[in-house]
């Protein structure tokens, strides 16, 4: 066990008895992990970055500051998520500043924009077959009588 086999370290480290728990202490203080620890008449709280006076002996004592600390942890982890659902909702929404922020040489004006080649090809509506076959130069063969 230990840390060396975690994929990565923890933010935190959480010691019940902080006399017993010496080389973890140890091993997170080479390492600067955060050390949050019950310290008892009988240990030492200059390790300790945040220390906790109180009973590490017992039972009750022991359920109370495991349960506070899981509490405190759940909290603060549905707080990270909360926040980062809001600031990924405001990156979503695009304000009107960033709309009138967009540059105006990359809209293309109308008169700009190339017709299809089918626009070009197809008749103009407003034109009668006739008027088509005048202006293509289009001349009907002469019927023999």
């Amino acid at each position: 066990g230990g840390i060396k086999n975690m994929i990565e370290l923890p933010g935190a480290l959480f010691v019940i008895d902080s006399t017993k728990e010496e080389i973890a202490i140890f091993e997170a203080r080479k390492l600067n992990i955060p050390i949050v620890a019950v310290v008892d008449t009988n240990g030492d709280p200059e390790d300790i970055d945040h220390p906790i006076p109180g009973n590490d002996d017992a039972v009750r004592a022991i359920e109370l500051f495991t349960s506070k600390i899981a509490e405190a942890i759940i909290e603060g982890k549905k707080d990270k998520m909360e926040k980062e659902l809001l600031e990924a909702k405001k990156e979503e929404e695009v304000s009107p500043e960033e709309e009138e922020a967009i540059p105006e040489d990359e809209v293309v004006p109308p008169e700009e924009v190339q017709a299809t080649p089918s626009e070009e090809q197809a008749p103009s509506p407003s034109k009668s077959s006739e008027e088509e076959k005048k202006d293509s130069g289009y001349a009907e063969p002469e019927k023999s009588t």
